[in-house]
Formats: C-alpha cells, structure tokens, sequence
C-alpha cells in the first residue's frame, strides 16, 4: 500500500522536511517563550524550573522510545488513515534513500506538541516553574533529537557518537525492525527488553544510510 505522499509527491513537504531547520524555528521560540513565562512568574523558583528541565529530559527520551516503538508501525484498518500515517515514518522505512522525509514539520510537530504539553502539565501537578521548565527540557532534547536523526541519514561520520548511535540506528532500520527503537540513547530498550547488541557488527559503509 502506498502512503498519501506517494500518491501525491507535492504534499510531502507538509508531513516531513530534509532537515531540522524548521522544527527548530518551530521549537525554539516556543522553549523562549516559556523561559520568559519563568522569569515573569511572580512565585517563580528556579529549583523546581531545573527539576522540571530534567523531567522534560527524561520525558522526551521516553516519549521518542515509545512512539518509534508503539505508534510509528502501527498499521490502520482504514485504508486512507494508515496512507496518512504512513507518510510519518513507515515511508522513511521504506525508502531510507529519501533524504526529503529526515525531520518532522508542521503537521506531525504542532499536534504532537500539543499532546506532550497537556502530559506534562498533569505530570507537573499544575505547578507553573515545573511545567514550564519542563517544556524547555523536552524542546531542547526534541531539537537534539531532530539533528541526530539527520545526522544519521546525512552524515554518519560526523564524531564518535554520531557514528555509535549510526550503527544502532541503521541497525534497526536495515536488520531488526523490531529492536533498538531509541534514537538517540539505548537506554529504554535496554530497560525494556528491545536492545539488540548485535548492531556492533555492523559496517555503515556497506549499508545505505
């Protein structure tokens, strides 16, 4: 089955992007915004605005390892549906050659800000320094995460890490699907048990990247 942008090329550049810019000119305002938010709370604590920073930390990279893991290969019983949420990521899967579909834009990053932001609120327990700090955690790991999916498919040679996390990454996509789902750390599939140490063999010259 096609997705939607097979069918239709021109709308390609609506669901993803071919580098992290855009996200980035979206995120970054918005992590701004709320350091200004901050600084203007009058009960404002900047011990509660940095744990809530590591919480947005934490967070994000969970949110990535699950969503890679639970929503991005997850197939539709209607069909116009699943063509549209393939577009999202099983299109990357499919045609890894595809350097146009590297980094989300604006139709998959606004509504999942929105999700991420109401979760957060209720994690925060309503307290404004954490919610907010956290915010700014998880747009600074999210706009990290955005230049290390690029990076891979880019430039796999950038530095030591960018070629570790290369292996792991090139390793799911072109031998085991179903393991290694962390993007930027393999710490979530080492905890829950979808690591897969055999990525080490791999040699990023011999595969497409």
């Amino acid at each position: 089955m096609k997705s939607l942008i097979e069918s239709k090329p021109s709308l390609k550049k609506h669901f993803m992007w071919h580098n992290p810019l855009w996200g980035h000119l979206i995120a970054a305002p918005m992590a701004l915004g709320c350091l200004a938010a901050i600084i203007s709370l009058e009960d404002f604590s900047k011990l509660l605005s940095i744990l809530g920073f590591f919480i947005g930390l934490i967070y994000w990279s969970l949110f990535e390892y699950a969503m890679h893991r639970y929503i991005y290969h997850v197939n539709f019983k209607n069909k116009t549906i699943n063509a549209f949420w393939m577009s999202f990521h099983a299109y990357h899967h499919r045609d890894i050659s595809d350097k146009e579909v590297l980094n989300a834009n604006y139709l998959f990053l606004l509504p999942m800000a929105v999700v991420n932001f109401v979760l957060l609120y209720i994690l925060s327990v309503g307290n404004l320094s954490i919610f907010l700090g956290s915010i700014i955690g998880l747009i600074s790991f999210y706009m990290f995460y955005e230049w290390v999916h690029y990076s891979i498919h880019t430039n796999p040679y950038k530095n030591s890490y960018i070629q570790w996390i290369s292996k792991y990454h090139l390793y799911h996509h072109h031998k085991m699907p179903k393991r290694n789902f962390g993007n930027t750390t393999s710490f979530w599939d080492h905890v829950l048990g979808t690591y897969d140490a055999h990525y080490k063999d791999l040699i990023i010259r011999d595969v497409k990247y």
